[in-house]
């Protein structure tokens, strides 16, 4: 198939709310070539893996939405459950986590904004701890001269902050689509993602989510020790499963501003991957759920 002959068939159905491995793949390819710019310099991997509902099949509403990870190239990382001295200066979002009504020119309605300007960091004598299932990450010397704008140096080490390497991370795409005028970029942020639209030659345009991941080796953090699987766990998943998910590496991905979010969804996309081989109808049933929880979540006040 030609590359014509992809984007007709990619926009058909795209235009039908159908994201499918055809889909995922031709996004795929644009994302690559992004990645390969030059400006990269081998900082961030020019292999995205596919994520969230449509990569595990569990969508539950026809969509133009895509998820995609990509792991940033860091040789060694050591991570710390201490409180960092310092913090930002204007809306630190680790120090105001527990208040979600910040408004301002970085954070508004749970949204992260990046304006042209970063930001800066003030010494605090006793900051607030670490957000649970958050830690703080250092990296080495050659790591931190290859990321200096996203580092900060505190007790001897150079501990990498999420917000300085998403403002780095997103300067790095802004300039990377530059010679694209099909892809653009959006403004603020929700979580610890960042946003391209990409169109399709027409109206139909498709929304991809790109989160950058710290994959951690088994010596760093493993799921066991969280400790898991559990009992039941164990009543439900065969032994060879349970195996697959702890053999998966853990990742962190940049949700808050100094810290990072431990993410297991390495492993429950290794759980959700076959969970149907045996003519069960699992998948089917997490979908319902999921339409359910959605449709009770706009009737609530508080979107709880």
């Amino acid at each position: 198939m030609t590359n014509r002959e992809s984007l007709k068939s990619v926009r058909k159905k795209v235009k039908k709310g159908i994201i499918d491995k055809d889909v995922q793949k031709y996004v795929g390819k644009r994302l690559k070539k992004v990645f390969e710019n030059k400006k990269n310099r081998g900082r961030f991997s020019i292999n995205l893996t596919a994520e969230g509902s449509a990569a595990v099949g569990v969508q539950v509403r026809k969509s133009s939405d895509l998820d995609f990870s990509v792991k940033i190239l860091i040789s060694k990382t050591e991570l710390s459950g201490e409180a960092l001295k310092h913090v930002f200066k204007e809306d630190d979002k680790d120090y105001t986590h527990k208040k979600e009504t910040i408004v301002s020119k970085y954070v508004f309605l749970e949204k992260r904004y990046y304006p042209k300007k970063n930001r800066k960091l003030k010494r605090k004598r006793h900051p607030p701890d670490i957000p649970k299932w958050y830690r703080a990450v250092s990296i080495g010397e050659a790591d931190a001269a290859r990321f200096p704008a996203c580092c900060n140096r505190e007790r001897d080490k150079n501990w990498l902050l999420p917000y300085l390497l998403l403002f780095d991370f997103r300067q790095f795409i802004q300039n990377a689509i530059s010679e694209y005028n099909d892809v653009s970029l959006k403004r603020g942020a929700r979580g610890p993602a960042v946003t391209l639209t990409i169109k399709l030659g027409g109206r139909p345009k498709i929304s991809v989510d790109i989160t950058l991941k710290l994959t951690l080796s088994h010596r760093t953090l493993k799921i066991k020790n969280f400790p898991w699987p559990r009992d039941d766990t164990r009543n439900w998943l065969t032994k060879e499963k349970i195996n697959k998910v702890t053999c998966k590496r853990i990742i962190l991905v940049p949700k808050g501003d100094k810290y990072w979010k431990i993410s297991f969804a390495n492993c429950e996309n290794e759980i959700l991957k076959d969970i149907d081989t045996d003519n069960t109808c699992r998948k089917r049933c997490l979908r319902k759920m999921k339409k359910k929880f959605m449709l009770w979540k706009t009737k609530s006040t508080n979107q709880i």
